[in-house]
């Protein structure tokens, strides 16, 4: 950062954004470092120095940046200038938060909903020298008068989602402050916050609401790391755990943005806490609950992992069953007392920073086992779509089929079997067998036929036949039970499935087998037909004579002749 190793200078906080950071010195400096050119710029900050700085904040594209401290002075930062610009609007105001517009440029950042130490929403437009600043709403939870009552506003995001009822955009303002997470959603920007007015406006935006606060209270929306691609989730760091929602999209009502109940992330617990729980404590204090662990000082998010920077240590938690996968304690004598996470969205590079040093976290292939810990929880569909290998997709079909079969859904299991190859062909039919439905075991038998090349005529005949024969047996059970309109209905349907497989089979060399089954199981109708499908038309008027049907078969004998059969049919 260009800062002289022999006058170390203590860090106040980092933000990261599309491959630039800026670090905010105690001292008051600004550093800000492009590491495409790998070059560290001081801001100036002219004659009115920023001291004291609180808190420093950019913008994901990394056009714009907000430097507040803690007297209440702001200032404003374009990336293509290193010449900080001071903000006499917001005077008093000590930002704690900042939901930026994704319609930005390079020379406005059109609309800013700011939250600040106070528990004040404000309204703020930056473009070029023409600076705006409105307030929007007060988080004072202690009613009218009561300033002291007023908790901070420690997260603002702002989303665009869609009516259920009649498509219209809305646009929806999340702001945690205090024990809560409030949602206020409106057809725009002007006019969102006029139906939050009056004294129970604070409850009626109030969404979810935790027992225990957090000094830090972070807000954060990211992609879904599983399903839907245009899934989004929100994720608020409570004083008992990250509070994870879905946001609705379509939303029924502009009160239920938010899926619920929302799940609760737990803070892995300290590794020396555990120690000093077995080590003494009161017959009582061991019969009560554990409390939970302290909150973490920051949080930032991957793909797939949750990162939590404590005072002693730092961890990583899986996004997807909330387990503890990595932790590493943090040596404050040699790297000094934790600051904070920044995640640079575009630029992917994720930084944690002490009052000493700058960290980059780097992920090494954090999805190799996403598969598995989705398979294990039983989501199949999202584990198949996160698998790399065949391997690993057979696997995960396998399972699917298992548990479909122990929750008696024999055809759907059946169809699973199938695509799982890697399960032995008699394993699946004697399970079914054993259990005595041939109508999934035909189901996977036509599923195995469908999936065989055409160039593999043995196996194709062999599955062909045997599908006909255990079919033929699944009719016949069918037929002595079914009775009425609506089970000769179901049994008419059942037999056309088996016309579609007579079909199948018309190319293969398997007519004398297939012809003796339908005739010992007394399915002469389909026995015709399928003989008139391989047009075989002599079996065909055969069967019609041997009945004593000469109409039938002189109508017959009249189709096969205009279709250009031979003079051999006459007798």
């Amino acid at each position: 950062l260009g800062l002289n190793p022999s006058q170390p200078a203590r860090v106040a906080g980092v933000a990261a954004a599309n491959l630039s950071v800026l670090v905010a010195l105690q001292s008051g400096d600004i550093i800000r470092w492009d590491q495409y050119e790998d070059a560290a710029v001081p801001i100036d900050f002219g004659r009115d120095r920023c001291m004291d700085v609180s808190r420093v904040l950019l913008e994901p594209k990394g056009f714009h940046a907000l430097v507040t401290n803690n007297n209440g002075d702001s200032w404003y930062l374009n990336f293509q200038n290193s010449q900080a610009k001071a903000l006499p609007k917001l005077k008093g105001h000590q930002i704690e938060a900042v939901a930026w517009d994704s319609d930005s440029s390079a020379s406005s950042t059109r609309d800013l909903i700011i939250g600040t130490e106070r528990g004040q929403l404000l309204h703020v437009i930056i473009e070029g020298k023409e600076k705006t600043v409105k307030p929007l709403f007060a988080f004072d939870l202690g009613g009218p008068g009561n300033e002291h009552r007023r908790v901070p506003v420690c997260g603002v995001h702002r989303e665009r989602t869609v009516s259920a009822s009649d498509g219209t955009e809305r646009t929806a303002i999340f702001a945690a402050a205090g024990c809560g997470i409030y949602a206020f959603v409106g057809p725009n920007l002007e006019t969102l916050f006029q139906k939050y007015q009056g004294e129970t406006a604070t409850s009626r935006a109030l969404v979810y609401e935790v027992p225990r606060d957090s000094p830090r209270g972070e807000l954060h929306v990211d992609a879904s790391c599983v399903g839907p691609a245009f899934s989004k989730v929100l994720f608020w760091l409570t004083g008992v755990g990250v509070l994870a929602a879905t946001i609705k999209n379509p939303i029924e009502a502009d009160n239920a943005v938010l899926e619920s109940p929302p799940g609760i992330i737990p803070f892995p617990p300290s590794p020396k806490h555990k120690v000093a729980n077995i080590s003494g404590g009161s017959l009582v204090s061991s019969l009560l609950p554990p409390p939970p662990p302290p909150a973490p000082l920051s949080m930032a998010l991957t793909k797939y992992h949750l990162i939590f920077l404590f005072d002693d240590r730092w961890a990583v938690v899986s996004r997807i069953d909330h387990q503890l996968v990595q932790q590493q304690e943090w040596a404050r004598t040699t790297h000094g007392f934790p600051r904070g996470l920044a995640r640079d969205l575009h630029g992917g590079r994720l930084w944690m920073c002490s009052d000493k040093q700058i960290f980059e976290i780097m992920e090494e292939r954090e999805d190799r086992h996403v598969w598995t810990l989705l398979l294990r929880m039983e989501r199949f569909d999202d584990a198949l779509s996160a698998c790399k290998t065949a391997a690993q997709r057979s696997r995960v079909l396998a399972a699917h089929a298992d548990s479909l079969f122990r929750n008696g859904h024999w055809v759907n299991s059946a169809k699973k079997y199938a695509e799982a190859t890697t399960v032995p062909f008699e394993h699946v039919a004697l399970r079914f067998l054993q259990v005595g439905h041939k109508g999934a075991l035909f189901e996977y038998l036509q599923c195995r036929l469908h999936q065989c090349s055409s160039d593999d005529k043995v196996t194709r005949a062999l599955l062909g036949v045997w599908a006909i024969e255990i079919f033929l047996a699944y009719l016949n059970d069918m037929r002595a039970s079914s009775h009425g309109s609506k089970g000769k209905a179901a049994l008419d349907a059942e037999r056309a499935k088996l016309h579609e497989l007579l079909k199948e089979c018309k190319g293969l060399d398997v007519h004398e087998p297939v012809y003796h089954l339908l005739q010992s199981h007394g399915w002469l109708e389909e026995l015709a037909f399928f003989a008139e499908t391989r047009r075989d038309f002599n079996t065909v008027i055969v069967h019609h004579v041997s009945r004593r049907d000469c109409l039938s078969a002189i109508r017959k004998l009249a189709d096969f002749q205009a279709a250009g059969a031979g003079e051999d049919l006459v007798c």
